[in-house]
């Protein structure tokens, strides 16, 4: 993935129990799920900007941002459009077959801030889903929430009207991360030219 990743020993604590405590209001965890987890985790700190495209190595783990905000984007032709917009505390990848085809052919990543990503080996995900029953409820309900995100994206993008589209990507996005965003990132993804965007801004900001 990124050449960056740092051994368990060298991370601070508060970084893993961001990740237990997140999973933990999904679904609660027992004291072996919890100890089991952070066995064998690591961490990624790409630098803004940073762009790669995984390999198939990468489709054997599950990667939990911490912190940060990263894009995935494709190529169609010369055309570069923006398909998803990853917050902290999203999951990818979470060993479903689905999830691999968004890692694969012409998809990239790029860290729109610098980030801090945990790493979650596949052997490991593995040994939670054998040995702590609430794994398998763990990951469908993650799954239900990336389809839901799923469901909002496909819905947004049928809105005629580029005011309705940036008001409700507005409405269901924390104002402060998005602040952190180009308006030409938000704009690609939307499906808008940037110059369209700048008007529905300030058509908002007269109201």
């Amino acid at each position: 993935m990124i050449n960056c990743c740092l051994n368990v020993k060298t991370v601070k604590i508060e970084m893993f129990k961001s990740i237990i405590a997140h999973y933990d209001s999904i679904q609660p965890l027992s004291s072996k799920f919890k100890r089991m987890i952070c066995n064998g985790l690591h961490v990624l700190q790409p630098e803004k900007k940073t762009i790669f495209r995984p390999s198939a190595h990468d489709l054997h783990h599950a990667y939990f941002i911490v912190e940060g905000i990263m894009r995935r984007y494709v190529f169609e032709g010369e055309l570069e459009i923006t398909a998803e917009i990853y917050f902290p505390n999203e999951t990818l990848n979470v060993s479903v077959p689905d999830d691999t085809s968004i890692l694969s052919g012409k998809h990239y990543f790029e860290m729109i801030t610098p980030a801090k990503i945990i790493v979650i080996p596949h052997k490991i995900l593995d040994r939670l889903s054998s040995e702590c029953p609430e794994t398998d409820l763990l990951i469908r309900k993650i799954l239900t929430i990336k389809l839901d995100k799923v469901a909002y994206e496909s819905q947004i993008a049928r809105i005629p009207s580029a005011l309705q589209r940036y008001r409700i990507f507005l409405k269901n996005n924390d104002q402060r991360l998005l602040g952190e965003i180009s308006s030409k990132v938000i704009a690609n993804y939307l499906g808008m030219r940037e110059e369209t965007l700048s008007r529905v801004k300030t058509k908002l900001r007269s109201k």
